[in-house]
C-alpha cells in the first residue's frame, strides 16, 4: 500500500478542505469542464474542415503530378509508334540497314536509353547502342514481345531492376506492320525511369517537411519511393495497409490511416491512364494537423486564463460569505502555533451564526484560563532545538532520556537510537578509568564539571568535544537529572591542523617548506657537534623551467613539480628531507653519521647526479613528454656549525647554484669562499646601474640595417654604460642584472624616449630612417605600456611609422589575446613590430598568423654556418618563405661577411644587419656618417644627371 506524505493526504483530502476551498474549487472544476468541452467540440469540427481541405489540395497535386508522368509516357509511346511505321521493312534482313536507321533516330535516342527492333517472333535483330552480346537474343517470352504480338499496338512493359544501372527500367514496345497489316516486326525503346526526365525526381519530391511521394505496379510492386531499398519489392502485404487495398481496388483520393509500417496520416491516391501504375502522396498526421495542434493549445490555454482570472473573484466571495470562520480558525491558529516570546493570541469577536457565536465563546473561555508557565515552557524548548551545542537530559543514573537535533548531528545518533542507553556508550577509550572516576566525584562534589574529552560517534570515528555536566536537584536537594551541554571541537582542531601543516609544508608538493628546512638546519647544528654528525645541503633549480610555465602555462607547471618532487623523494633516504624553497628551486637535506668531509662529498656528489638523472628521464604531462635539466649548488654542513645561521648556509648554497647556472646550466658547484665575493660584486654592480640610469650615464648606440645594395634602411638601437671607473661596458654585463627586477623597465623606457627623440631630429634633417628597439617582457606586460610609448611619441613629436619595437616569441605566447590588444592599438598608430630571434624559441605559426607583426629578425645563429651548412641553411630558407608568404620583411642579424651576404643575397629581399655593414656606434657618430653618406650619394645622383 502506498502511503503519502502528510502534505500530500491533506490536499486529496476533500472532506477536511475549508468551506471557501470547496466552493472555489467546484466553480472552477465546473466551469473549466464547460469551456473544456466547448474546445473540443470547436476542436473536432475545425479538424473535419481541415481534412477535407487537405483532401482536395491533394487529389489536385496528385493528378497533376500523374498527368504529367501520364503525358511523357505517351509522348513515347505515340514517337515509337509513329518511328515503327516508317522502318524498312524490306530491310527486316539486313542488320546494317536497321542499325542505320536506328542511329539516324535522333528523336527516339533523346527519348530512350537503348534501342531494339525484334523480328515477329521477338528474335532481337538489332540494338543501339550496339552491344554484340545482346543481338539473335530470343526475347520472345518477354511481356512486351507479348503484348505487341497479341495486340499490334504498343505497349508499356512491367517494370524490372537494369543489370547495368541498377534502376528501375522498362520498354515500350511497338509492332511494325507490312502493307497487309500483319506483324513484321516489333520496336522496342528502354525507359530508366530514374532519369530526371521520367521518374528521377519523383523520391526526392518533398510535400511539406515530411510529405513524400511513391508509385507502385498493378502486382504491388515499389517502382518508386524515397527509401531505394523498396525499389522493386512488394509495398506490403494484402491487409497491412486499408488505404493501400482500398486504392488496389480501384478507390482515387485521400483517406486517412495507418501504413504498414505504423505512420498515421493522410494517404493520397491516382491511377496512372497509360499503364495502371498507382502514385500516392503520403503526409505525416503530425505535419497535416500540426496547425490544428497549436490551435487547440491555444485554446486550451486560453480556457486555462480565463479559469485563472475568475478563480480569484469566486476565492473573494466565498472569503467574505465565511470570514467569521476564518477569524475563529486563525485564533485557534494562533494560540497553538504561535511562536516567540510575545505571542499572545486574542479573543475573537462573538459574532456569525449561532453555532459559530456559541464556539467563539467556549474558546474565548478556553483561552482565559490559560497559564504564564506556557510560555516559559516554549521559551526552553525553543532553546533547546535550536542551539548549536548538544544537549542530553539523563536520570539519576546517566541513563539518556532527551537529546536535542544538534546532539544527533555531532554524533549520528538519531533519538529513538540513545534513548534509555548510558552515556559510557560513547566513550572513546581515549580516556582512563581514573579521568573518569575524578570527573564524576567533582560533579557530585561540586554539581557541575567542564572539560575537554573525546567521545565516539556513530561511524566509529572520535572527536574531541568541550563538555559541561550539570546536576539537577528537587526540592528535597536530591539528584534527579544530570545535563550533558557539549561542543564538537573537530572544526577548531583541524583548522589548528591545517594551519600548523601550512606553517611547515608546500601546499603545492606536501614537501618541507623554507621555514621547515631552516629548522631542521638550526636542529642539526644544535646536536650535530655532541653526535660528531656532518650534513650536506644540496639546492636544486630546474633550467628554463620558466619557458615552460610560459609556453605551456602554469598548470602544466604545476603537474610537472609534483612529479619532479615525488622522483626526487624516491632517490633520498628516509632520514634526508626534501623541501621546496621557490618556485622551481628544492633543497635536499642530507643528514649522515660520522662521515668525513671527503667521504661525504663523494656521496652527496653522487646522490646529486642521482637525482639530475632522474630529472632527464622523461616526465609525461598532458600527452606531452618534458625532460628537464638542473643546476645544483652544494654546501656542506660540518658537525661544529653551532651558532652559525641557517639563512647563512642557505645562501651558500644559493651562491653556488648561481655560478652552476651561470656556466650554462646542468651543471653542479660547491660552495666556496670565493664565491661570495663574486655575489658583493654583484650587488654592487646592480646598485651602481642604478644610479647610472638616475646619473645619465647611459648612451645611444646605433647598428645599421641595409638592403642588397647597401643602402641605408634604418638601424638597431642598443644600449651603452659608461662606467666612471670601468669604461665603456657592454650590455652582456649589465642587462641580465637589470631584468631581474623593475631596473629593465627603466632602461626601456630612457631607450624609448631616446629613439624618439633621434627619430624626430633625423626627420627634421630630411632624412626620415626606422629605428628598432628592443621592448622586454617585464615593460610589455605593464598595465601602462601603452600609456608610456603613446605619451613618449606625443611628447618627442616622433613619426609612429619610423618608430619598431622588437618583441621576442616568449613575451607573447603566454597571454596571447592581451598583447594581441596591445600590439594592435599601437599598430593603429602606425607603430611597427618585429618578431625578435625568430626560431630560436617556440616559432609557432599558429600565433605568429595572429599577431600583428610586420619584420621577422632571424637570429645570428642560424646565419653564421649557412653559407656552409646545408641545415642551416635550408632552416633561413624556409624561414624567408614563411615569412614572405605571411608578407612580412626580413632582417637578418650576424651578417659578418661576404659569404652571408651573397648567401642571403640569394635568398631574395633580406635586409642585412651586422660588421660587414658596420658595428654599432654612438648616436651621434652614427647620424654623421648616414649625413655624409646621404650628401656622397646626392652628388653621385647630380654627376650621373
Amino acid at each position: 500500500m502506498i502511503r503519502l506524505p502528510p502534505s500530500a493526504r491533506r490536499l486529496l483530502d476533500f472532506e477536511g478542505a475549508s468551506l471557501k476551498f470547496k466552493l472555489t474549487l467546484g466553480a472552477v472544476v465546473l466551469g473549466l469542464t464547460l469551456l473544456l468541452v466547448q474546445s473540443m467540440v470547436q476542436f473536432f469540427v475545425l479538424r473535419g474542415d481541415m481534412i477535407e481541405r487537405i483532401k482536395v489540395d491533394q487529389f489536385a497535386l496528385v493528378s497533376e503530378v500523374a498527368a504529367g508522368l501520364d503525358e511523357k509516357i505517351q509522348e513515347r509511346q505515340e514517337a515509337l509508334s509513329q518511328a515503327a511505321k516508317v522502318v524498312p521493312i524490306a530491310a527486316m534482313g539486313r542488320h546494317d540497314e536497321l542499325e542505320r536507321f536506328l542511329t539516324e533516330e535522333r528523336a527516339l535516342l533523346s527519348m530512350f536509353d537503348d534501342l531494339y527492333i525484334f523480328d515477329a517472333k521477338g528474335l532481337l535483330l538489332v540494338d543501339w547502342p550496339r552491344k554484340a552480346s545482346r543481338r539473335g537474343l530470343d526475347m520472345s517470352a518477354r511481356d512486351y514481345i507479348k503484348g505487341v504480338q497479341e495486340r499490334l499496338a504498343a505497349v508499356v512493359s512491367q517494370p524490372v531492376l537494369g543489370r547495368s544501372t541498377g534502376q528501375p527500367i522498362v520498354v515500350i514496345a511497338a509492332p511494325i506492320l507490312d502493307a497487309q497489316g500483319r506483324l513484321a516486326g516489333i520496336l522496342g525503346g528502354v525507359l530508366n525511369l530514374y532519369k530526371p526526365n521520367l521518374l528521377g525526381s519523383l523520391p526526392q519530391r518533398k510535400i511539406g517537411d515530411t510529405g513524400y511521394f511513391y508509385m507502385v505496379a498493378p502486382d504491388r510492386t515499389v517502382i518508386a519511393h524515397p527509401d531505394r531499398e523498396r525499389i522493386l519489392k512488394p509495398i506490403a502485404p494484402y491487409g497491412s495497409n486499408p488505404v493501400l487495398d482500398r486504392a488496389f481496388a480501384g478507390f482515387e483520393g485521400t483517406g486517412e490511416g495507418v501504413n504498414s509500417r505504423g505512420l498515421h496520416g493522410l494517404f493520397t491516391f491516382k491511377r496512372l491512364q497509360t499503364n495502371s501504375w498507382l502514385l500516392a502522396s503520403v503526409i505525416p498526421a503530425t505535419e497535416a494537423f500540426q496547425a490544428l495542434g497549436t490551435v487547440q493549445r491555444r485554446m486550451i490555454l486560453t480556457t486555462l486564463m480565463l479559469m485563472l482570472l475568475c478563480a480569484p473573484l469566486l476565492w473573494s466571495f466565498a472569503r467574505r460569505q465565511m470570514r467569521p470562520l476564518g477569524e475563529l480558525a486563525a485564533a485557534v491558529e494562533q494560540r497553538t502555533e504561535a511562536e516567540g516570546l510575545e505571542a499572545k493570541a486574542r479573543p475573537v469577536p462573538e459574532s456569525g451564526s449561532r453555532e459559530i457565536r456559541i464556539v467563539a465563546r467556549a474558546f474565548n473561555r478556553f483561552l482565559a484560563a490559560w497559564s504564564q508557565a506556557e510560555d516559559r515552557q516554549r521559551l526552553a524548548s525553543h532553546v533547546f532545538e535550536t542551539t548549536a551545542e548538544a544537549i542530553v537530559v539523563c536520570d539519576v543514573d546517566a541513563n539518556i532520556l532527551a537529546v536535542n537535533p544538534a546532539f544527533c548531528q555531532i554524533t549520528g545518533y538519531t533519538e529513538q537510537e540513545v534513548q534509555g542507553r548510558s552515556m559510557r556508550f560513547l566513550r572513546s577509550d581515549q580516556h582512563s578509568p581514573a579521568f573518569y572516576k575524578a570527573m564524576w566525584r567533582t560533579v557530585l562534589d561540586s554539581g557541575r564539571w567542564t572539560g575537554e574529552i573525546w567521545n565516539r560517534r556513530k561511524n566509529g570515528k572520535i572527536f574531541p568535544k568541550w563538555q559541561t555536566i550539570s546536576s539537577v536537584r528537587n526540592e528535597q536537594g536530591e539528584v534527579t537529572n544530570y545535563v550533558f551541554v557539549f561542543a564538537d571541537l573537530t572544526e577548531i582542531r583541524n583548522a589548528q591542523q591545517a594551519a600548523e601543516h601550512l606553517s611547515w609544508n608546500d601546499p603545492l608538493t606536501g614537501m618541507a617548506n623554507r621555514a621547515q628546512l631552516l629548522r631542521e638546519m638550526e636542529r642539526h647544528g644544535a646536536d650535530g657537534e655532541e653526535r660528531n654528525r656532518f650534513a650536506a645541503l644540496i639546492l636544486v633549480d630546474l633550467d628554463r623551467f620558466k619557458r615552460i610555465n610560459e609556453a605551456r602555462g602554469l598548470a602544466v607547471g604545476d603537474a610537472l613539480l609534483k612529479i619532479v618532487a615525488a622522483r626526487i623523494s624516491r632517490s633520498l633516504s628516509h632520514d634526508d628531507l626534501l623541501a621546496r624553497v621557490d618556485a622551481d628551486e628544492f633543497a635536499i637535506l642530507l643528514a649522515h653519521q660520522g662521515d668525513p668531509a671527503s667521504s661525504l662529498a663523494s656521496n652527496v656528489q653522487a646522490i646529486a647526479e642521482k637525482v639530475r638523472q632522474r630529472l632527464r628521464e622523461g616526465i609525461e604531462v598532458g600527452g606531452e613528454t618534458f625532460h628537464l635539466e638542473a643546476s645544483m649548488g652544494i654546501t656542506l654542513l660540518p658537525p661544529n656549525s653551532r651558532g652559525t645561521d641557517a639563512a647563512d648556509i642557505l645562501r651558500q648554497a644559493e651562491t653556488a647554484i648561481h655560478q652552476a647556472k651561470d656556466a650554462g646550466g646542468g651543471h653542479t658547484v660547491f660552495y666556496e669562499s670565493a664565491m661570495a665575493e663574486a655575489i658583493r660584486e654583484h650587488y654592487l654592480m646592480e646598485r651602481e646601474l642604478h644610479r647610472a640610469c638616475r646619473d645619465g650615464e647611459l648612451r645611444l648606440f646605433l647598428q645599421p640595417q641595409v638592403d642588397e645594395q647597401r643602402g641605408y634602411v634604418g638601424a638597431e638601437a642598443l644600449v651603452r654604460w659608461q662606467h666612471p671607473l670601468i669604461g665603456l661596458t657592454y650590455p652582456g654585463r649589465f642587462i641580465p642584472l637589470a631584468e631581474e627586477s623593475d631596473l629593465i623597465v627603466t632602461l626601456d623606457r630612457w631607450m624609448l624616449t631616446e629613439v624618439c627623440k633621434l627619430l624626430a631630429e633625423l626627420e627634421g634633417m630630411g632624412m626620415p630612417l626606422r629605428i628598432s628597439v628592443n621592448v622586454s617582457p617585464r615593460h610589455f606586460q605593464r598595465p601602462d605600456f601603452l600609456a608610456n610609448v603613446q605619451q613618449t611619441l606625443l611628447e618627442t613629436g616622433a613619426d609612429p611609422g619610423l618608430l619598431v619595437l622588437e618583441i621576442t616569441e616568449g613575451l607573447v605566447i603566454d597571454s596571447l589575446d592581451e598583447a594581441i590588444a596591445k600590439m594592435d592599438t599601437l599598430t593603429t598608430l602606425g607603430v611597427r613590430f618585429s618578431m625578435d630571434d625568430f626560431g630560436t624559441g617556440y616559432s609557432s605559426l599558429a600565433y605568429l598568423k595572429r599577431l600583428p607583426v610586420h619584420e621577422l629578425k632571424i637570429d645570428r645563429s642560424f646565419i653564421q654556418d649557412a653559407p656552409n651548412n646545408p641545415s642551416d641553411a635550408a632552416l633561413v630558407q624556409t624561414i624567408i618563405a614563411v615569412a614572405q608568404h605571411l608578407e612580412l620583411e626580413i632582417v637578418a642579424e650576424g651578417v659578418e661577411t661576404q659569404a652571408h651576404a651573397d648567401f642571403l643575397r640569394d635568398c631574395g629581399s633580406v635586409i642585412h644587419q651586422g660588421y660587414l655593414h658596420g658595428e654599432p656606434e654612438a648616436a651621434e657618430i652614427w647620424i654623421e656618417r648616414i649625413r655624409q653618406a646621404r650628401g656622397l650619394r646626392q652628388a653621385e645622383l647630380a654627376l650621373a644627371d
